[in-house]
Formats: structure tokens, C-alpha cells, sequence
């Protein structure tokens, strides 16, 4: 018998319905709620069971039912529930009029399924992201201005691999026990250095859990007259993200304080373990920070602020020395069509990802 006749033998098109169950079965009802009239129910895993109020007339009663359709259990995909359902459509002898109608059901239910989809997904969104720890770079880096904000660059790691990344401008605070290890500072226009209160810091995620932006609004620049402002850490700090409204999963203090003592116990050991991959990040840094955000730099530009970043670095391999050397030379040859800056970034930020995934295998063996 055809594969149509057994799914529709009145030619009625097919229709899923995305429930609960584990069952295969094929049911006719005289007339299935919200539906215009009588139709042909085609049944998969974990979509129908013949117990259900729709079956109340219980399950076919001639024959077996027949082998399972689409594997739609957890273990099955959407797509061949899709591919199986338009070949059973294409082959089947039924007017042009009724291959429509059940396209557009298909469209209507994969709607459906992407809604469950997204509101499964809705507590993971809301949920605070992920605790970051700051690396220092070993120098303080001055806040570069625009109009309206002062502002400077970090690199940074992920403390909490089991929780969302942050998107870009995510709201961070520095942890309450880390306050005292960050140093804000200014010069006055008339050459006179000022210690800043490190409240005035915003924090916020530059580029996910790789990039960390510290800022200070300008206007407290010229409220104070003055001419620069510099931050500085002397060890890794965490930051913890302000917790989302209602959130439903917000940090807890038992995990900021598990966040924390992980990179106070293994930061050193995270750090000395990867000194040549860490000096390159750092060289980024700094030069990123003195790099315009867009458009082209001479080469001669960039190659001294390479010299004035690793001019911080006395300790530097060769090894590391030549591959930052190198990575510069091919950021110059793509300076055609990537800004210097953006080109640092990007290969910052695969260096800082390699970095975290280092830092978590350090952590479960020292767990």
C-alpha cells in the first residue's frame, strides 16, 4: 500500500502536532479541536500518543500500526521530519490545492517549534553572564578621549565556562575584594599627579569575555583640570556583572567567591605556564590602546609603538618577541582594508580564547 494511503487514505493532508510522547500512532478523529473539519493526523515520536484527548477512539484498531515515520524523539532532528513530510507530500496523489495547505501547515508548525525554542532558551538569555578576571599588562595604560568618554582597553578571561558569554557593553562592577589592587590616576595640565577615586571607573565587556573597556566620562576630566587619566592593576582582578533584573540564574555569592578563589590559587601558575602567548597579548594591548579606532597607520607608526610595547616587556622571549614582530607585519599587509587596530584585536582575541581554554584545563586539575 502506498505511503500516502497509510498516512491519509481519505486524502486529507498531513498535520503534526508537537506533543509529548514516546508512542507511534495513526488516528483519525471524527474532529479535532480548532480545525475546520475532519482530517487525517499523521503521528511521529514524541508527537502523539494514543491516549491522548485527541484519540478518543482510541488507536487504529485494524492491523498493527505501522513502523515509526519521523524520528522526532530527543534523539531525532527536525530536518528529517521536514524531508519526510515533503516526500510523503510530492508523492502523493492529492490536489494542487491540498499540497498547499499542508506546506503552509508545515511553515505554521516549525513557527511553532522556533517559539518552544527561543522560551527554552528565554532563562539562559536572562541568566547573568559569565564572572571575567582582568590580566594586567605589567604598566598603567592611559584613557584615550574622544568628545564625551575616556576610555582604555584590557584583556580578559572567562572564570565561569558553564555560563553565557557576555555581548558587547555588558555592565561589569570590579570585585568588592579587588577594589584596593586598582589604581586610578591623573595628571593635572599643569604636571601635578592626582590619585583618583577607582568608583569613577565604568566597566564594560568590549569584544565577549576577551576585551574589557574601562571608562571615565570626560567631563570629570575637566571638572578636576585634568590632561590624562591612567588605570593600572598589580594582579588579576574579577569582575562580576551587574546582575540582570529579576534575573532568573543571578551570581550567587558562593559563585563569585568559587570564581575568585580559582584565579587567586592558579592565576600565577595560568600565567607562568603561558608567558610567551601571554607577552604577545600584552604587546596587543598596548598597542591597540594608542591606535586611532579606525582607518590606516603608516608602518613606521606602528612598527615604534610596537617598540614602545615591548619596551615594558624586559623579560620577553625571542620567540615571543619574533612572533609579535611578525604578527604586526602581516596586520601592515592587511592595512589595505583592516584598520591596525582591528587586525591587533582580532588576533588578541584568539590568543585570550586559546588563554581561557588553557585556564579552565589548569583549573580542573587543580580542582
Amino acid at each position: 500500500m502506498p505511503l500516502w494511503q497509510r498516512i491519509a487514505p481519505q486524502g486529507g493532508s498531513p498535520i503534526l502536532f508537537p506533543l509529548q510522547s514516546s508512542k507511534y500512532a495513526l488516528h483519525r478523529p471524527r474532529r479535532a479541536p480548532n480545525l475546520a473539519g475532519p482530517i487525517d493526523l499523521v503521528v511521529g515520536a514524541s508527537l502523539f500518543e494514543c491516549n491522548h484527548p485527541f484519540a478518543s477512539n482510541g488507536c487504529r484498531e485494524s492491523g498493527s500500526a505501522p513502523p515509526p515515520l519521523f524520528p522526532f524523539g530527543p534523539e531525532g532532528h527536525l530536518n528529517s521530519v521536514v524531508s519526510e513530510l515533503d516526500r510523503v507530500i510530492l508523492r502523493s496523489p492529492v490536489p494542487l490545492s491540498d499540497m498547499r495547505k499542508a506546506f503552509m501547515t508545515r511553515l505554521s508548525i516549525l513557527g511553532l517549534l522556533g517559539v518552544v525554542i527561543v522560551m527554552a532558551d528565554v532563562r539562559e538569555v536572562y541568566a547573568d553572564p559569565q564572572i571575567l578576571a582582568v590580566v594586567p599588562v605589567g604598566e598603567p595604560l592611559e584613557l584615550v578621549c574622544d568628545d564625551t568618554t575616556c576610555e582604555v582597553e584590557f584583556s580578559a578571561i572567562c572564570l565561569q565556562p558553564d555560563r553565557h558569554l557576555p555581548q558587547p557593553g555588558t555592565t561589569y562592577k570590579v570585585f568588592a575584594g579587588d577594589l584596593d589592587s586598582v589604581a586610578l590616576s591623573g595628571y593635572s595640565t599643569g604636571g601635578r599627579a592626582i590619585t583618583l577615586d577607582s568608583s569613577l571607573l565604568k566597566v564594560a565587556s568590549r569584544r565577549g569575555q576577551t576585551a574589557i573597556r574601562f571608562s571615565v566620562a570626560k567631563q570629570v576630566l575637566e571638572q578636576k583640570g585634568l590632561r590624562s587619566v591612567s588605570v593600572d592593576f598589580d594582579r588579576a582582578i574579577a569582575l562580576v556583572p551587574q546582575p540582570a533584573e529579576d534575573g532568573p540564574a543571578p551570581q550567587t555569592r558562593a559563585d563569585i567567591a568559587e570564581a575568585v578563589s580559582g584565579i587567586r590559587r592558579l592565576g600565577q601558575v595560568w600565567a607562568d605556564s603561558n608567558a610567551d602567548n601571554m607577552a604577545i597579548a600584552r604587546i596587543t594591548v598596548r598597542m591597540a590602546n594608542r591606535l586611532p579606532m579606525s582607518g590606516r597607520v603608516p608602518n613606521a607608526e606602528s612598527d615604534r609603538l610596537l617598540e614602545l610595547a615591548v619596551g615594558y616587556d624586559a623579560a620577553i622571549s625571542p620567540k615571543a618577541l619574533d612572533s609579535a614582530r611578525r604578527l604586526v607585519a602581516l596586520c601592515q599587509r592587511r592595512s589595505r582594508y583592516t584598520a591596525m587596530r582591528a587586525c591587533l584585536a582580532g588576533f588578541h582575541d584568539q590568543i585570550m580564547r586559546s588563554l581561557n581554554g588553557r585556564y579552565w584545563s589548569i583549573l580542573d586539575l587543580g580542582s
